[in-house]
């Protein structure tokens, strides 16, 4: 990094951790370290190379030009036998209040903690709930680095730049909804604080996939446990939330249709 930052040219760096995943290990320095279990001393773990990666951006002298994101990519395994295959113990994090966790598309799933470190650019402390998705980044961060110019503009993106939320030059985020998919098919979607499932699954390991006959809409602010289903408890008063979900799933399966999937080992001519 020093070597790098001495060429006083932009450059990224991409430090990924293999924990919090099970096979649970750690190194000797943090064995037994939290007096806590085995993930707790993960978690320490991480904290402490997090450390060596912003003091080796500080070793740099570019502590003041470097723009930090910290998050994950999803929530806690979520294993009601709290048991694994190997003989692990298959519990360790928690996803709060949320409903379900990794391979479903309850919010325990997709809700994961992230921070963004930016001095005096970023106002320190300020907190935020609005939507923004790891996809967000590669927009995000070519602006950061003046290189809009580079995102291609031969095919949709799937992110959008956050740059002036994350800036706090605006309260909201450029992102209002998030589809998701579990493999190949679509099983929800967020738009603002309302989510609609079209199938479900409740566990990490489930092998057991329910497709509802007619969608479950939750109301995910005042239920974060996507525990009331509005439309069998309320009628369908909440009926007119179809019209914005359903314009951005169609624009998605436009979009999926005018530019295909590249074929894994394909020699990518490009669109036409």
């Amino acid at each position: 990094m020093q070597w790098q930052a001495k060429t006083e040219k932009t450059f990224y760096s991409y430090t990924d951790f293999t924990h919090f995943h099970p096979p649970f290990t750690v190194h000797d320095d943090f064995k037994n370290a939290s007096k806590a279990g085995i993930y707790a001393d993960t978690q320490m773990e991480v904290d402490h190379n997090i450390g060596l990666v912003l003091k080796a951006i500080k070793e740099a002298g570019i502590s003041d030009n470097t723009l930090v994101i910290l998050t994950g990519d999803n929530g806690a395994g979520n294993f009601p036998q709290r048991g694994l295959a190997s003989g692990e113990d298959g519990g360790g994090g928690s996803n709060g209040p949320w409903r379900g966790g990794l391979s479903t598309a309850y919010e325990g799933g997709l809700r994961t903690p992230a921070m963004i470190r930016y001095p005096n650019k970023i106002t320190a402390g300020r907190v935020s709930d609005e939507i923004v998705g790891d996809i967000d980044m590669y927009s995000t961060i070519a602006s950061f680095a003046g290189a809009d110019k580079l995102i291609p503009t031969d095919r949709p993106i799937d992110g959008v730049n956050q740059k002036d939320f994350i800036l706090g030059k605006q309260q909201k985020s450029n992102r209002d909804h998030f589809i998701v998919f579990v493999g190949d098919d679509l099983f929800a979607i967020k738009w603002r604080n309302m989510k609609m499932h079209f199938m479900a699954t409740e566990s990490t390991h489930s092998t057991a996939i329910t497709k509802f006959t007619f969608p479950q809409l939750f109301d995910i602010k005042n239920d974060p446990k996507e525990a009331y289903e509005l439309w069998g408890n309320q009628g369908y008063v909440h009926g007119w939330v179809m019209e914005p979900i359903m314009k951005e799933i169609v624009k998605l399966k436009k979009s999926m249709m005018l530019y295909r999937n590249i074929k894994p080992a394909e020699e990518f001519q490009g669109y036409k």
